[in-house]
């Protein structure tokens, strides 16, 4: 258990005043210093932006969670039927996603219209499969093992998409040793071959899995500070917007668009079984090579984990101009000719998707767990508090659970009260010391929420964002 120095934690108490209370430090809040960057709709092309905007406001959810999925669950549907090239350089179609919100931040319903066209599209395979006895195709898994997904997988050689409404389960069998090479393998796309006892060796060509999924802050702080992480974190696009508050009346969209789309990328054909090779073309690989350089100084200047997050963004900028490609194609390209190479208008749209985007948000992510130990505990208490509207609550209740299980290590008490103090020197919380009764005694932890945390109707406002 990571030490508390609450030495300290009392310290910074004695520095609050009631200036702080005026103007509290929200981003304890919001769970991150960073903020939020603006989705690039722009990248997905005239047609698949505009159905992910009016999906998004259908669902009452912020477009990111819409746009993400769509991006992870083309790359999967595009599968082994493409692989994007650049000179002796390839990549494959392969995308890994996390959506991360609170649990009221709708993160389900915007992964949801791409995830029930992908279930719809596998339901029309099986249904057309001419052999009943023979196992029925599959373009999807949830919350599976590595001997399963190799099963599934050597039957299906275009490749799969996990999706799970919630991942830290898969997370944690998935990040011990061996499943994590397993998985670390599938997200190259490269010959697996597994090795049987009494029964014939099973061979994938071709180890192919894309990943979309949903989880909460917390979840990813345990991932991301896990200190046997060898690189399975950073693999993943991190997609942490900022909570979209309000409701706005669903209105039903035409989804037609959408499912032809994801149908047209699903109907790409493998040649003898081996991927159509997408190369960039001159003028995109001068772009290439241009920001390549720009960010492999940008990576050398990186440390620890976030230096070999910025590390991966390099095949990235590939995969994600692959994925833009056939996007454009699927749902612009009004029955054209499917793409035979890789333009340089995908790879600057792949550029600006991960200056714009996936590094702030990634650099929004990290910092949840770059910060001290203190503050991360003091983030998942008044988190806690404002999701449970709780507006004057007692240290030792919230360790006992009053306002369920205390989340991190907040159950010990001199995290506790070295979270209050973070708290109190924020201006979210302030004491309220009071005994039981006349007697003399030790005095109760007793503390108000500041009330600028809460709007009128008495509802949660998220001041800051989250």
């Amino acid at each position: 258990m990571p030490k508390t120095n609450t030495a300290t934690a009392s310290n910074v108490v004695s520095l609050a005043d009631a200036n702080n209370w005026k103007n509290p430090d929200n981003s304890l809040v919001r769970g991150s210093n960073a903020p939020a960057p603006k989705f690039p709709l722009g990248v997905l092309g005239n047609e698949a932006s505009k159905w992910a905007t009016e999906t998004a406001t259908s669902a009452n959810a912020p477009v990111d969670y819409v746009a993400a999925a769509l991006i992870a669950g083309a790359a999967g549907l595009i599968g082994n039927s493409r692989e994007v090239g650049f000179g002796a350089w390839t990549e494959p179609s392969i995308v890994w996603t996390v959506l991360i919100g609170e649990a009221s931040d709708k993160k389900s319903p915007g992964m949801a219209p791409v995830k029930r066209h992908i279930d719809a599209l596998e339901r029309e395979l099986i249904e057309s499969n001419p052999d009943p006895k023979a196992p029925p195709p599959r373009i999807r898994i949830g919350n599976t093992t590595p001997r399963a997904t190799q099963q599934i997988a050597g039957a299906n050689p275009r490749g799969l998409t996990l999706q799970m409404d919630e991942i830290s389960g898969f997370w944690a069998q998935a990040t011990r040793p061996p499943a994590e090479q397993f998985w670390l393998e599938a997200f190259g796309a490269g010959s697996y071959t597994v090795d049987r006892l009494n029964q014939p060796g099973l061979l994938i060509p071709r180890l192919s899995v894309s990943v979309m999924g949903t989880t909460q802050p917390d979840c990813i702080r345990d991932l991301l500070s896990a200190k046997t992480e060898r690189g399975f974190a950073a693999r993943y696009l991190y997609v942490y917007p900022e909570a979209k508050r309000g409701f706005v009346r669903p209105q039903r969209i035409d989804d037609e668009i959408a499912r032809d789309a994801l149908g047209a990328l699903l109907d790409l054909e493998m040649i003898n079984g081996e991927p159509v090779r997408c190369e960039l073309d001159e003028s995109a690989a001068d772009v290439a090579e241009e920001w390549l350089c720009q960010h492999d100084e940008r990576t050398a200047r990186a440390q620890g984990q976030w230096a070999q997050w910025l590390g991966k963004q390099a095949g990235m900028l590939l995969r994600y101009a692959l994925v833009f490609e056939h996007l454009w194609w699927a749902f612009d390209g009004y029955g054209g000719d499917e793409p035979t190479k890789i333009d340089e208008r995908a790879v600057r749209a792949a550029a600006i998707f991960i200056d714009d985007y996936a590094i702030p948000m990634g650099a929004r992510t990290y910092s949840m767990t770059m910060r001290p130990f203190d503050e991360q505990q003091a983030s998942s208490l008044i988190r806690l508090l404002v999701s449970q509207d709780v507006r004057h609550f007692n240290a030792r209740g919230v360790r006992r659970g009053d306002f369920g299980v205390p989340p991190g290590d907040l159950k010990n008490a001199d995290t506790m009260k070295a979270a209050c103090a973070v708290l109190t020197a924020a201006g979210l919380v302030r004491p309220m010391p009071t005994r039981a009764g006349s007697n003399k005694g030790r005095t109760r932890a007793d503390f108000e929420v500041n009330p600028a945390l809460f709007d009128a109707k008495g509802q949660v406002s998220r001041v800051g964002g989250r």
